[in-house]
């Protein structure tokens, strides 16, 4: 007997097709003729006679339509031209009682496979269903087609085989050549290890365990693998800290060697060096630098783009994820992997004298400087140039922003800045009411408490310090809102901290890569936050540690009651802070004669102006250079300048000395040049040593330079 679908032998009183597994359906002569009294009766067919009963293009199937089956007996009941008498033309349908039951008429009997038509073969059970039985009378036929379909199907599966085995054959001599480069990298250190595990949380840290909710596992890199490898044995490494936090660094780590159970002793030198300066020291000597160093959550990028952090493993990962708050933890990643741990955060806050200032005055900047007037004190910003631009730009009604986007050689390409605009104009004349306000004063130091100042906007980083000034009357708040005609603005403020990383060095053994990383997971769980947080009021990271200090600690209740609103700081280039300081200085000298909304737009200009000056590459290079004896030269260089808009050229930022004197030409020749007079005017000198940026306007052919900062200095 032939399968009604495919045309394969099928062993005797099977109810299924040993090939493609088709449930076979053939009438039973008599109880169709049964059903047909008027019907010529058919002789049965003899085993010579070819059966074809495959669908044609687009059939459906008995088992894919079982109440259309019993149409098929009728079918796979005609006989071929050469059988001995024709069936008829037209054949009456089946009676219902005559139908097949699909669902009753299986006895429950499994098929027999033992034939040897169907050795080797395993049938798919979701292809069956059962059905009834088929004509005892039905005889095995040789099969006529199939063949080559078979044969085919055996030369894919032994393509696909061998194409499986080249590909873990590649990968294990991929995975051969990388142990091997790793072990030839030499690191000193004592016999004796132990296998380590994964790095984990401490007890009072949430487990990471494969029934942890973790929010952030989808938006972040897992890691790379945790090597398993010994560890065991004894490490003496450099580690950067703040000063203030060297005595509990020192703590920490001997808490360390006495609690790990992997045999690890490390001998830590404890080196005072500021976040703020890690990288301007990494940079200057990378391979003196430390093996495990604090920086502040801005220069991040920075380090990952030239290849001097070494990555978390994946169990370090988990464990940031789990345990840090979202802010955090994007403040630790680039490009979702992430390369550092969070250590603490910050942001401004305003402290206040709380025998001062009244607790009604303290959401309102207009009250608050109108009280200090009114008693002869003052209030102070202890913030940078960019900190208290942005707390007005960034204020609730204002929201404008400035993001710069960094390439993968570390240049500035890009700014989405949108501060000149109306928006940027009332975040100006916000700053403008503050600037001119008696009682206002920008400050670098603490020592405005002892002048007068009963109002201090500053990080909350400082508050061990600022407590200590006050004491008794020490009081702090989120910063308050300003307000331009007649609506208030809640200032808004980048928020940023300090992070802990490990330095990625190529003499590593991975050995000493895991004891690093399992050392920073230690030096930041929610214990040693917590200490960090109790003895230098430093604000966690950690998510249980927040709560628990905002409990108690009116700094970590000022610094995260607000903390959702606060926006991400990211890269920012050296010279930024130089032209917010520009523009502040300018909004301060804004009379009130003048035109203001013309006059802050024009200041906005200015500023996109400088911005555009900070990614200056060569596609911005103009035909037009500075030469004169400036940079120790005698009239013989030509430093180029860089067109920032249509007919506006700055240089680089370059030092200038006190005498120095330069002009502009086009060029490469003095046909056409220019001084602070115009074309062909008069030479411009420099009155004082500094960083200068020299500046050209091509539409009144002048020339001049403007202070910047020391790049190099940040």
């Amino acid at each position: 007997m032939n399968c009604i679908r495919c045309d394969a032998v099928i062993p005797d009183r099977s109810k299924f097709c040993p090939k493609c597994g088709a449930v076979q359906v053939h009438p039973d002569p008599s109880a169709a003729e049964a059903a047909r009294p008027d019907a010529a009766i058919a002789p049965a067919a003899s085993p010579e006679a070819e059966v074809s009963s495959r669908p044609e293009a687009g059939q459906d199937t008995p088992a894919q339509i079982p109440e259309e089956a019993a149409q098929i007996p009728e079918e796979a009941a005609q006989i071929p031209e050469q059988a001995a008498a024709p069936a008829p033309e037209e054949a009456a349908p089946i009676p219902e009682e005559a139908a097949p039951d699909w669902e009753h008429d299986w006895d429950g009997t499994e098929p027999d496979w033992s034939g040897p038509e169907t050795e080797g073969y395993e049938p798919d059970p979701l292809q069956f269903e059962p059905d009834s039985p088929p004509p005892e009378d039905a005889e095995t036929v040789p099969p006529q087609v199939g063949e080559a379909e078979h044969k085919a199907g055996k030369l894919a599966t032994l393509a696909f085989g061998f194409g499986v085995l080249v590909v873990v054959a590649a990968a294990v001599l991929i995975l051969i050549l990388f142990l091997s480069k790793q072990q030839s990298k030499p690191h000193e250190r004592p016999s004796g290890q132990t296998a380590p595990t994964a790095p984990a949380p401490t007890e009072t840290d949430t487990p990471v365990t494969a029934d942890t909710e973790d929010p952030l596992a989808t938006e972040y890199d897992p890691g790379v693998p945790d090597p398993d490898v010994d560890c065991a044995g004894e490490y003496v490494f450099t580690v950067w800290v703040p000063a203030a936090e060297k005595e509990l660094c020192a703590n920490l780590i001997q808490r360390f060697n006495e609690e790990n159970t992997d045999g690890i002793v490390i001998h830590p030198t404890l080196v005072a060096v500021e976040p703020d300066k890690t990288v301007y020291k990494l940079l200057s000597d990378p391979e003196n630098g430390a093996d495990l160093f604090c920086l502040d959550t801005g220069r991040l990028e920075e380090l990952v783009r030239r290849g001097l952090l070494s990555p978390l493993p994946a169990g370090s990962a988990a464990a940031v994820r789990t345990r840090d708050d979202a802010l955090s933890v994007s403040l630790a990643a680039v490009s979702s992997r992430i390369w550092a741990y969070p250590l603490c955060c910050d942001g401004p806050v305003l402290y206040y004298d709380n025998t001062v200032i009244a607790q009604s005055d303290l959401g309102n900047l207009d009250a608050l400087l109108q009280a200090c007037a009114g008693q002869d004190k003052l209030l102070a910003v202890d913030l940078s140039a960019g900190d208290t631009l942005a707390a007005f730009y960034l204020a609730s009604g204002v929201n404008c922003s400035s993001v710069w986007t960094v390439n993968e050689n570390g240049d500035y390409v890009s700014c989405l800045d949108d501060l000149e605009s109306e928006s940027g104009v009332l975040a100006l004349r916000g700053l403008r009411g503050m600037l001119n306000a008696p009682a206002y004063r920008a400050v670098s130091t603490l020592d405005i408490l002892d002048r007068g100042a009963a109002v201090l906007a500053a990080p909350a980083s400082i508050s061990s310090q600022v407590r200590a000034k006050l004491g008794e009357r020490f009081g702090v708040v989120t910063l308050p809102a300003f307000g331009v005609d007649g609506k208030a603005h809640h200032m808004g403020a980048y928020t940023d901290g300090t992070l802990l990383a490990v330095a990625n060095r190529s003499d590593y053994e991975p050995a000493v890569n895991v004891v690093l990383h399992k050392l920073a997971v230690y030096l930041t769980d929610e214990t040693a936050q917590t200490e960090r947080h109790t003895e230098l009021g430093l604000c966690p990271t950690n998510r249980a540690a927040q709560e628990a200090a905002r409990g108690e600690d009116p700094v970590a209740e000022a610094l995260l009651g607000r903390r959702s609103e606060s926006v991400r700081r990211g890269p920012v280039p050296a010279g930024w802070d130089d032209v917010a300081r520009k523009l502040i200085d300018e909004t301060g000298k804004v009379s009130a004669e003048e035109d203001e909304q013309e006059v802050l737009m024009e200041l906005l200009r200015r500023y996109t102006d400088r911005v555009r000056a900070i990614l200056m590459t060569d596609a911005t290079r103009s035909d037009y250079t500075a030469m004169g004896t400036i940079h120790e030269t005698a009239w013989d260089t030509d430093f180029p300048l860089y067109e920032i808009r249509p007919g506006y050229c700055v240089s680089e930022v370059m030092f200038l000395k006190e005498g120095e004197n330069f002009k502009v030409r086009q060029g490469g020749k003095w046909d056409r040049n220019f001084g602070v007079d115009g074309q062909d005017g008069k030479n411009c000198w420099v009155d004082a040593d500094g960083w200068y940026c020299i500046w050209f306007d091509e539409k009144t052919g002048c020339i001049g330079i403007e202070p910047r900062l020391n790049p190099a200095a940040s």
